[in-house]
């Protein structure tokens, strides 16, 4: 695993970060059009969760093949690892979505105690299993430097919100690895972690007089120490508007549901925008 990943400026193209996919693709495909991605300059971010629940996971996976495309690890990509080759969180992958990958898993299984050849005609299940040493290597953290000179950070979920952080702490493997892997109810905190978004899982977003009143308390309670920390994008936690907290922005907004939408930010003009895959339009995040 490759823990973290930091991009230079891009100065020929465009920078945006995508929240959870979960096999929306056809979502992807009209946020794409509809912000005039140009694949041969722009770069494309994603906070992870790219597969399950989802119609599209296979077409979601294969991002990761594409040269700008570029995703930090979510914890259903721990999931599927974990499904497919053995680990804690293998027993929950198939009811968490994961029911499209069980093919594989159990051709790695046969294929591992040596009752089937190396290669078989089940093409599908060859390119899901060759996306393992892919999924192994995302990084927890991306930060990318933008033409301002500022920079963003890209997570899956949160780190732990009373520990102190800094850019500088965060250039730092073994920092980053810490940091990721401190211990929440589900798991690593940077994987799994709730603490600070759970609250507006299920509120609503729509009045901000009303949302500042409703979580004051929450938000008081979080002491978040950010020190001198560059803004934060993640995803992980459903809630039902683009939304800001202490510096850190959630923008997993439910693709794969029935009333949700994909969001993506264009880090360069800090402009939100929400496909479904049907409809496209800007979208303005909620900041509390």
């Amino acid at each position: 695993m490759s823990i973290l990943r930091t991009f230079s400026v891009n100065a020929q193209g465009r920078d945006f970060v995508i929240g959870d996919l979960h096999g929306s693709y056809k979502h992807l495909q009209r946020m794409l059009l509809g912000i005039n991605f140009n694949k041969e300059v722009d770069r494309l971010f994603s906070v992870g969760d790219l597969i399950d629940r989802g119609k599209n996971n296979l077409e979601c996976l294969r991002l990761l093949k594409e040269p700008w495309f570029f995703s930090v690890m979510g914890n259903h990509e721990q999931l599927m690892l974990h499904g497919l080759t053995g680990g804690p969180y293998g027993m929950f992958w198939a009811r968490n979505g994961g029911s499209w990958g069980m093919r594989a898993k159990s051709l790695f299984e046969a294929r591992e105690r040596g009752e089937i050849p190396a290669q078989t005609e089940d093409h599908e299940s060859e390119e899901i299993l060759s996306f393992v040493p892919i999924i192994q290597d995302l990084p927890f953290l991306i930060t990318v430097q933008l033409k301002d000179g500022s920079a963003r950070h890209i997570i899956h979920a949160e780190f732990i919100t009373r520990s102190e952080i800094t850019d500088e702490m965060l250039q730092n493997e073994k920092t980053v690895q810490r940091l990721s892997t401190m211990q929440t109810l589900d798991g690593d905190a940077v994987l799994w972690g709730r603490y600070l978004f759970y609250p507006f899982h299920k509120a609503n977003l729509k009045n901000k007089r009303y949302a500042k009143q409703e979580f004051r308390e929450h938000i008081k309670d979080l002491d978040y120490k950010r020190g001198a920390l560059s803004p934060v994008i993640s995803g992980h936690t459903i809630i039902s508007r683009p939304l800001q907290v202490l510096g850190q922005t959630n923008i997993d907004t439910g693709a794969y549901k029935q009333d949700g939408y994909l969001t993506c930010i264009d880090l360069n003009e800090n402009k939100f925008y929400k496909s479904t895959a049907k409809k496209f339009s800007a979208v303005k995040p909620l900041i509390l």
